[in-house]
C-alpha cells in the first residue's frame, strides 16, 4: 500500500497537468498587480493633466477665434396687450464678406513640477470687409435702424490670454475692445468695441466697411478659427515641428518639417450651416463650434499614453516567460518551484513600474531601454540560478529581449500596430509548435528528473540545443 501510495504521488509530482493549472492561476493572480499598476499610470497621467489646467489657468487655455461680428440695433412697432404701437429695439448681426487671418504661433515649454506644459503666444492679424447692412430682407425701413449704435465682437474663450490692447481699425476710425457687455454679447466669452455704421444713401449704392485688428493671445495646446467669413481664408505658420490639424476643414496647403510648420486654409459660407446674416436669436450659436478648424501643437511622444499601452501586453509577456521556463522543465527534466515563477511573473510587472516612473524624468525611448535591461538583466541573472546552466539563462535572457524589442515596435506603430503584434503572434506560436513538435505529451509522465542534460523523445534527442 505504501509503494502504491508513492508511486501514485510521484505520479502527480511528475504530471504536467497540475504545473499548467498553476501556471494558469498564477497568471490570473498576477492580473492584480497589473491591474494596480494600469491604475497608477491611469492616475499619473491624470495629475499631469491637472498640472497643465492649473498652468493654463493662468496662462490661457484653448482659444477658438470667431469674429468679427457685426451688430445693429433696430426698432421694431408692435401693438402690445392695450392695442397700442411700442417701439422694440431689436438687433440684427453680420458677418464679414470677407476675412483673412495671417497668424504666427510661438510654442513655449513650462514645468509644473516634474511635468512639462507645452503653451503658445499667438500674433494674428485679422482683417477684411463688411458689405453695407442690408435690412430690406425683413422688410425693416433703414430709418428704423440705429447706425449709430452699432457693436463689434469677437469670440475668445479665455479671455486672460489678451496680454495687450486690440486696437479695431474700423474704415477711417480707430477703437479699443474692451469687455463685452451682457446685453450685447453673442458668444459666453467675447470682447466688443461699439462702433458706427453710416446709413445708406439715397441711391442705395452699397459701401463696404474695411477693418482690421491685431491681436496677441497666450494660450494652450490648440488654436481654432471659426469661418465667419463669406470667404474665409486662414495662414498658420510655428516653429513647432509637430502639428495635427483639427476640426471640420483640412488646410488646402501645408508643409511640415524639423524647422515648424506652414498651413493654408480657404472655406467658403456655402460649406457651413449657418447664414451671413441673422436677427436676435433665429440662429443656434452653438452650430458655430461646430464648424471650428485649426491646429493642435501635439508632444509626440506622450509617455503616458505610451506606458498605458504597454500594460495591456502585460498578460502575454507573463504567460510567455511561464511557457519558456516551463519547456525548460518538459525538455531537460528540471524542477522549478511555483515560488519561483511567482518571483519571474513580479519581475515581469516591475517592468512596467519603472517604465512609467523613469519615463517621466527621462525621454520614452531612454527609460524604455532601461526599464528592458533592467528587466531582462534580473531575469537572466536569476535563471542563472534556477536553470543552473549559462547557456540556459542566455536563452531566457534573449527571449525577454526579443519579446521587449517587439513590445517597443508595437508602441511606435499607430497605423500597423495590429498587422505588425498579428504577424509578431504568428511566429511566436510558430516557434514553440517546432520547439515542442517531437514531445510525447502522453507519455510525458513516464520520464523522470534527469541527472543530466539529454531526454529522449523517440529515441531522438530533442534538448541538445538547450543544455
Amino acid at each position: 500500500m505504501q509503494g502504491l501510495l508513492q508511486n501514485i504521488k510521484s505520479r502527480v509530482q511528475l504530471s504536467i497537468i497540475p504545473k499548467m493549472l498553476f501556471i494558469i492561476i498564477l497568471v490570473i493572480f498576477l492580473l492584480m498587480p497589473v491591474s494596480a499598476i494600469k491604475d497608477l499610470m491611469y492616475q499619473r497621467s491624470r495629475t499631469r493633466t491637472n498640472a497643465a489646467a492649473e498652468v493654463s489657468r493662468r496662462w490661457g487655455g484653448e482659444q477658438t477665434i470667431g469674429g468679427p461680428v457685426l451688430s445693429v440695433p433696430y426698432l421694431q412697432y408692435e401693438r402690445d396687450h392695450r392695442d397700442s404701437i411700442v417701439a422694440q429695439r431689436r438687433t440684427a448681426h453680420f458677418l464679414p464678406e470677407q476675412l483673412d487671418i495671417d497668424g504666427q504661433i510661438d510654442p513655449e515649454m513650462r514645468n509644473r513640477g516634474i511635468f512639462e506644459v507645452l503653451l503658445y503666444r499667438a500674433r494674428l492679424k485679422v482683417s477684411g470687409t463688411f458689405k453695407q447692412p442690408d435690412f430690406s430682407r425683413w422688410h425693416i425701413d433703414p430709418g428704423n435702424v440705429l447706425w449709430d449704435e452699432a457693436y463689434v465682437s469677437v469670440n475668445i474663450p479665455d479671455t486672460r490670454g489678451i496680454k495687450e490692447e486690440i486696437e479695431l481699425q474700423w474704415n477711417d476710425s480707430k477703437v479699443t475692445f474692451g469687455p463685452s457687455t451682457e446685453d450685447r454679447a453673442i458668444f459666453s466669452s467675447e470682447i466688443g468695441a461699439m462702433t458706427t455704421v453710416q446709413a445708406p444713401d439715397e441711391s442705395g449704392e452699397s459701401r463696404d466697411i474695411n477693418f482690421a485688428f491685431n491681436l496677441q493671445l497666450n494660450g494652450y495646446k490648440s488654436l481654432c478659427i471659426l469661418p465667419f467669413g463669406g470667404e474665409t481664408s486662414v495662414n498658420l505658420a510655428s516653429t513647432w515641428p509637430h502639428p495635427g490639424f483639427t476640426g471640420e476643414f483640412l488646410p488646402e496647403e501645408h508643409k511640415i518639417g524639423t524647422d515648424g510648420f506652414a498651413a493654408r486654409w480657404k472655406v467658403n459660407y456655402i460649406e457651413r450651416n449657418y447664414p451671413q446674416q441673422w436677427r436676435e436669436n433665429n440662429v443656434d450659436t452653438d452650430k458655430f463650434h461646430a464648424t471650428s478648424f485649426g491646429v493642435n501643437l501635439v508632444i509626440p511622444v506622450d509617455s503616458y499614453r505610451q506606458s498605458i499601452r504597454s500594460v495591456k501586453y502585460a498578460v502575454l509577456f507573463i504567460l510567455f516567460s511561464f511557457v519558456a521556463f516551463f519547456l525548460f522543465e518538459i525538455m531537460t527534466g528540471l524542477r522549478i518551484h511555483p515560488v519561483q515563477y511567482a518571483l519571474v511573473g513580479f519581475a515581469v510587472c516591475v517592468f512596467y513600474l519603472l517604465l512609467v516612473s523613469l519615463s517621466e524624468h527621462l525621454e520614452f525611448s531612454l527609460a524604455y531601454l532601461l526599464a528592458s535591461l533592467g528587466s531582462v538583466g534580473l531575469i537572466g541573472g536569476y535563471s542563472l540560478s534556477v536553470l543552473t546552466s549559462g547557456r540556459r539563462a542566455g536563452i531566457i535572457a534573449i527571449v525577454m529581449s526579443a519579446l521587449y524589442g517587439m513590445l517597443y515596435v508595437l508602441l511606435q506603430q499607430d497605423e500597423y500596430a495590429l498587422l505588425v503584434g498579428s504577424i509578431g503572434m504568428f511566429l511566436i506560436l510558430a516557434l514553440l509548435m517546432y520547439l515542442t513538435r517531437k514531445i510525447d505529451w502522453y507519455n510525458i509522465n513516464k520520464r523522470r528528473p534527469a541527472d543530466n542534460d539529454q531526454v529522449q523523445s523517440g529515441g531522438k534527442n530533442i534538448t541538445g540545443k538547450f543544455a
